[in-house]
């Protein structure tokens, strides 16, 4: 593909997808004010968070699908990006660009998947005569692992995190290669794709809002190079120099004269000669 394709491809999908990056965030700060809102956090047992399940579970559905909304519009800036970099670079795998859609994508299952299994527990805890004979904390938490929706929510949520991880060091990391990302937010990007590990999503916000500022073109100082020229343009090493542009000999000024191609002249006196004795 020509980079002039490239540029005109980039440039018809560039609004909505900056559209998709903008809503991904907003989104995923919904779900955040939402469970904030909800009562459950202050649960210290499972026994407690399914007792005052059935009075949250509107703002938990809620929050599960904020969080599945949020995940499935990641993949549009994702995928865009991974295929800018792609692009331009011969190193990147094409074939991984399905880490793009599937990670987030799995996550937004596994959410749903777990309000729904939550749901189910909590009713069974509520039905009377159930787990007689077995200590209340034990009970409840062999409703939640009992649950099928459970399970699948746990391996869908683990293949999403890992697949997520992967697609945006990936991406982050070719893309700084290629000149689309400067060192700093390629740097930033993947050390936000590692945090998914430890904080959710929500380390991941900041490095959605810089994909969609970059795609829509309201970069701050203007975008790197790469953008428009539709070829890689590698930032130099740390510690490197750009190479100064050797002169070209026909141009004008780049034969030196004969004066400046001499020597210039000894301002000392020439030594003096010493007289051979006999």
């Amino acid at each position: 593909m020509t980079p002039e394709a490239i540029l005109a491809r980039e440039r018809e999908r560039a609004l909505p997808v900056a559209i998709a990056a903008f809503a991904s965030v907003a989104a995923f700060i919904l779900a955040i004010v939402v469970n904030q809102g909800g009562s459950l956090g202050s649960a210290d047992t499972d026994a407690q968070f399914l007792a005052d399940f059935d009075d949250n579970s509107g703002s938990l559905l809620l929050t599960a699908i904020f969080q599945a909304l949020g995940m499935v519009l990641l993949i549009a800036p994702l995928f865009y990006l991974f295929q800018a970099a792609a692009a331009r670079s011969d190193t990147m795998r094409p074939a991984l660009v399905g880490i793009t859609v599937a990670g987030p994508l799995f996550l937004a299952i596994g959410s749903v998947l777990q309000w729904y299994a939550f749901d189910q527990a909590a009713a069974d805890f509520a039905t009377p005569g159930g787990g007689l004979g077995v200590p209340v904390g034990e009970y409840a938490e062999d409703l939640i692992r009992e649950q099928a929706a459970f399970d699948a929510s746990q391996g869908f949520t683990f293949a999403g995190t890992l697949g997520l991880v992967v697609a945006i060091v990936y991406t982050a990391l070719h893309a700084m290669r290629t000149g689309l990302l400067t060192r700093f937010w390629g740097t930033l990007g993947m050390a936000l794709g590692v945090s998914l590990l430890f904080l959710g999503p929500i380390g991941v916000i900041a490095f959605i809002v810089a994909m969609g500022l970059l795609i829509a073109g309201r970069w701050p100082r203007g975008r790197p190079p790469a953008w428009e020229t539709g070829t890689a343009m590698p930032w130099p090493k740390p510690g490197e120099e750009p190479v100064p542009e050797e002169p070209d000999p026909g141009a004008a000024g780049a034969n030196p004269s004969l004066e400046q191609r001499e020597p210039p002249a000894s301002s000392e006196p020439p030594p003096r000669k010493r007289k051979r004795r006999r």
